[in-house]
């Protein structure tokens, strides 16, 4: 009677109780150019094209299984495991997680900001109010777009879903040639965190993402960072 009482239990654990490890990417590859552009093409099919590609993915953290990756680019899995690796300028963009229940499966996902709703990418973690200085700040982000931040009042993502990008404490050379940089010292960070303006984290890349404020109407974050929280200035 025992057994058949918590087997819904064993069955949702199984299910739902997963292990993951988390990699990036393989040995050098043979082709370092072609490996290079087969990395821009998966980046841009995970962070921009994958709603309207067919290719079957998770809308929590945007992983797709490798081998239907696989099989959409028709490229052998060997090489999207080389394809994933830290670019030439260190630059991680790419992840491979290791889904160690039964049976085992392997799925890619891409980091930092989506152009479709991604609830939590890998690795991202919620940045919480803290009434002492963090080290993250001040956050820092570069543009050119000093004019429609100025006339819009916030900084967005303009037309797409999703968030700003900040680097800890510096620039991150994202932008090297951009002309401003908009920055969000401790405590203009508290005041938007007070303001129920979302940033997370991202442990796997360092780099901090603002989110806005969430929008139940939308179901998802507005995207947008309040200029009253931030000082734009020229580099």
């Amino acid at each position: 009677m025992q057994i058949f009482q918590f087997f819904p239990v064993h069955k949702f654990l199984e299910k739902n109780f997963v292990f993951r490890y988390t990699f990036f990417g393989s040995s050098k590859p043979k082709n370092e150019q072609k490996t290079k552009n087969l990395s821009r093409r998966i980046v841009r099919l995970l962070r921009w094209t994958l709603p309207n590609s067919g290719v079957a993915y998770s809308k929590q953290d945007g992983t797709v299984n490798a081998r239907d990756l696989s099989f959409y680019l028709k490229v052998p899995l060997e090489e999207i495991m080389e394809a994933i690796a830290p670019t030439g300028d260190d630059k991680i963009r790419l992840i491979a997680i290791q889904m160690l229940s039964l049976p085992t499966k392997l799925r890619i996902g891409c980091l930092g900001g989506h152009g479709f709703q991604v609830y939590a990418p890998p690795g991202h973690c919620l940045i919480p109010f803290s009434k002492y200085p963090i080290s993250i700040t001040p956050l820092v982000h570069e543009t050119d777009a000093a004019d429609s931040i100025l006339a819009s009042e916030c900084l967005s993502a303009m037309e797409q879903i999703g968030g700003i990008n900040f680097w800890p404490r510096k620039a991150g050379e994202y932008r090297s040639r951009a002309r401003f940089v908009v920055q969000l010292n401790h405590q203009q960070l508290n005041q938007a965190l007070g303001h129920n303006i979302d940033f997370f984290k991202n442990r796997f890349t360092g780099l901090v993402f603002g989110m806005g404020a969430w929008s139940q109407a939308f179901s998802y974050w507005d995207g947008k960072i309040p200029l009253k929280f931030a000082t734009i200035k020229k580099k």
